[in-house]
């Protein structure tokens, strides 16, 4: 499989975790972000991983500024 890159653009803020029912932000990031890869959003990894295999989603938490307030270099 080659690795690939895929981006879910979403709301710039979300509920406090642990995510409520109401909160269908994240949940709508998800289905973009599978559909994009050409997946069921009801079962994205079901031609990968097995029952009881695991998945590691990493999100990429950047930010536009250093909240210590040191420069991005």
């Amino acid at each position: 499989m080659k690795n690939k890159v895929y981006i879910a653009r979403t709301a710039p803020r979300y509920d406090q975790f642990p995510y409520s029912d109401n909160n269908h932000a994240v949940f709508a990031a998800f289905c973009d972000l599978w559909s994009a890869w050409g997946c069921d959003p009801a079962d994205p990894f079901r031609n990968w991983v097995g029952p009881g295999g695991c998945v590691v989603i990493k999100p990429n938490w950047v930010m536009e500024y250093n909240p210590l307030g040191y420069d991005l270099e």
